[in-house]
């Protein structure tokens, strides 16, 4: 059901007087969303979920028509001031990901300034909680050391122009806090799943299907999209994670060990060379052709190898043991989102 207009305010009203417990997703089309939009509605819960205009409903298959669908976005505060009216419950998952420079000002604007709004709207109308979706790439890329929620940045600039602008969301969410807003901080590693192949960690499948010949020395942590909606669910109703702040990663591999195990599930062949620095030039010089010509989006920019060679291992300790959550194996979220990959190849 599509709710807009001067109606929004009566469906709210109506549901303000019969009292649900209302959850209000932000971002609920993009890959984690629709997870958690999909989980919440399996555990009987009912969801208003905001969309813009022009969004793609493909990640939600039958669940489309399970929620309510409210048009607006995280920059249009009269859209958000309606759909979070009789909320409890805000899964703010929303957010511009991009490693690209010619995005910053657009992740700037949707990443801080629209977190800004949900957390005012969220004390303005006194939701009992705020879960907020941020990301390992708002915390210290340092190598040679576990990073762990109590690590602090000690040098500038950022790594990447996208974990800048979370890092500044998340102070958005503190401001909230220290304003009365009950609110929790989640950052997921490098989330896998059934997802966009075009974009984000989709491209490891589709790469990797298409032959690619090189891996990089990075190390990084990965999760699947299932243990994230789950824990966002579960930090909602446990009073021990208020106004607290949660790695939520399953594995700290090498994207070498990434590859090989996608091509493993693929039966491809798996990348051979190591990235070094002339190739890496190459490829930014080749892929910035390619996307002038097409008028496509930048895949290979200096910031996105930059950040494929930094090591980094997370520390998931604090959430296993407040939630005594076993996350799923990464060899088995591997497999099965090849699967996923497989049949929509066809």
């Amino acid at each position: 059901m599509l709710v807009r207009g001067s109606s929004i305010s009566l469906f709210s009203f109506i549901l303000h007087l019969i009292s649900l417990e209302l959850n209000l997703i932000s971002g609920a089309t993009g890959f984690l969303g629709s997870y958690i939009l999909k989980l919440l509605v399996d555990k009987g819960e009912k969801v208003i979920a905001l969309k813009r205009k022009n969004s793609s409903l493909h990640l939600l298959g039958a669940y489309e028509d399970k929620v309510t669908w409210i048009e607006g976005d995280v920059n249009d505060i009269p859209s958000l001031e309606e759909a979070m009216k009789g909320c409890e419950y805000v899964y703010h998952c929303a957010a511009t990901i991009s490693l690209s420079n010619s995005e910053r000002e657009l992740m700037y604007k949707v990443n801080v300034e629209g977190t800004a709004n949900m957390v005012n709207i969220a004390i303005h109308h006194k939701v009992k909680k705020f879960v907020h979706i941020s990301s390992v790439s708002a915390m210290p890329a340092i190598e040679d050391r576990l990073i762990d929620e109590s690590s602090i940045w000690y040098t500038n600039p950022y790594p990447s122009s996208y974990g800048l602008t979370k890092f500044l969301a998340e102070r958005e969410v503190q401001r909230g806090i220290a304003e009365g807003l009950n609110a929790v901080l989640l950052c997921p590693s490098s989330i896998l799943g059934r997802c966009n192949w075009n974009g984000g960690t989709g491209l490891f499948f589709t790469n990797v299907y298409k032959g690619l010949p090189f891996y990089t020395e990075g190390i990084g942590g990965f999760v699947d999209a299932r243990d994230v909606a789950e824990i966002a669910i579960r930090c909602m109703h446990n009073e021990q994670t208020n106004n607290d702040k949660f790695i939520v990663s399953a594995r700290n591999m090498s994207y070498q060990e990434l590859f090989i195990l996608i091509s493993e599930s693929m039966n491809k062949r798996p990348p051979k060379y190591r990235l070094n620095y002339l190739i890496g030039v190459l490829a930014i010089f080749l892929d910035f052709m390619t996307s002038s010509i097409t008028k496509s989006e930048r895949m290979v920019t200096k910031e996105a190898l930059e950040m494929a060679k930094i090591k980094t291992n997370y520390d998931n300790t604090k959430i296993k043991k407040l939630l005594d959550y076993e996350f799923l194996p990464i060899e088995q979220t591997i497999k099965e989102t090849t699967l996923a990959f497989l049949k929509a190849a066809k």
